[in-house]
């Protein structure tokens, strides 16, 4: 399980070997379809942290005040990570997915390569179809709820995410079991 920022860098990398460039939405969505895709595939998640359902589907709300500052426009750099030790030194981290970690290298990839054509709009509206997660705990919410969605905590829980993309895998595959 990673940093979701991990994820994001990850993205990054590839969008900058295939020349290709990642607005904070875009970034939001891919994240969020990697980790349901590993969800369904190894019944483990691969970020660390919740998914939430704000206004404009799925957003992991550390990859938003990490990337908020570039608005609508391509991301230009990594995201990082800072933390004080004993002694007020801050330390910064650039998290990055283990070189030995296939199974999350390869979901990562896998995602880039069926979703990174794709921009933020596209990939938002594709998690606001009926039965997406998203959708599922968006209706549940009560129109007073749903006002001013944002910064206020409504989790799209990991089993709904799960249990979604274990059904498209079912779906593409013909079988009930994971790989």
């Amino acid at each position: 399980m990673y940093p979701s920022l991990a994820v994001a860098n990850y993205f990054i990398d590839l969008a900058e070997r295939d020349n290709e460039q990642i607005t904070p939405m875009k970034m939001q969505k891919l994240v969020f379809f990697a980790h349901g895709w590993h969800l369904a595939f190894y019944n483990e998640p691969l970020i660390r942290e919740y998914v939430e359902a704000w206004t404009w589907g799925p957003v992991i709300r550390e990859l938003y005040f990490e990337f908020r500052c570039f608005g609508k426009s391509p991301i230009t750099k990594k995201g990082i990570t800072f933390q004080v030790s004993d002694f007020l030194v801050l330390d910064f981290e650039t998290p990055e997915i283990e070189d030995k970690d296939e199974k999350a290298k390869d979901t990562i990839s896998a995602v880039w390569e069926a979703y990174g054509k794709y921009d933020g709009l596209t990939l938002a509206n594709m998690t606001h179809v009926e039965g997406t997660p998203w959708k599922e705990v968006w209706d549940s919410l009560e129109e007073h709820e749903k006002e001013g969605i944002g910064p206020k905590s409504v989790v799209i829980d990991n089993k709904i995410i799960r249990n979604y993309f274990y059904s498209l895998l079912q779906k593409s595959q013909g079988t009930s079991s994971l790989k």
